[in-house]
């Protein structure tokens, strides 16, 4: 779930080139629109453009080949 719109996701297998794929599973708060930042070797960040969102976000990590 994001707290204060910021959902931080660890994950050591995140590459440069890996494709996260979300979306919201349940609503909360007031909603805004996602975006998200790969950090290769740590994880990722999913943000929301509303600070006063909570909603919990699905996501799925692809490598392409």
């Amino acid at each position: 779930a994001l707290v204060a719109g910021v959902g931080i996701v660890a994950n050591t297998s995140v590459t440069a080139n890996t494709r996260v794929l979300y979306s919201v599973a349940g609503a909360g708060g007031t909603q805004g629109f996602l975006s998200e930042v790969k950090n290769a070797g740590v994880g990722f960040t999913i943000t929301s453009t509303s600070l006063a969102d909570t909603s919990t976000i699905e996501w799925v990590l692809i490598e392409p080949a």
